[in-house]
């Protein structure tokens, strides 16, 4: 893999991480300001009581913030240490044959 392609895709997974994060709390004020009214959409739609609305509140939101962690946060860890190692490699390459 290439330079250019390493950073076409870092940048995609950072921006898709803060796109991510901030969606992520936008939902998390929305519901946190009226928490009755979202139990109760949920209570019409699925049937569910609104006092198992909170465990299941809780439970989503933790494996969103896994998901998140998951699929964008950690791809673009490795792909900006990939981008260091062939900066580090260039380099290293580029001044052994100057000798």
């Amino acid at each position: 893999m290439n330079i250019e392609t390493v950073r076409i895709y870092k940048n995609f997974f950072i921006k898709s991480f803060i796109v991510s994060v901030v969606i992520f709390i936008l939902v998390s004020i929305i519901s946190s300001l009226d928490f009755n009214f979202c139990a109760k959409i949920l209570e019409k739609f699925y049937e569910i009581e609104s006092d198992d609305f909170g465990q299941v509140f809780v439970m989503l939101f933790g494996i969103w913030k896994l998901l998140i962690i998951q699929f964008t946060l950690i791809p673009a860890i490795v792909l900006y240490w990939m981008e260091k190692e062939i900066c580090r490699k260039k380099v290293n390459d580029n001044g052994n044959s100057a000798e």
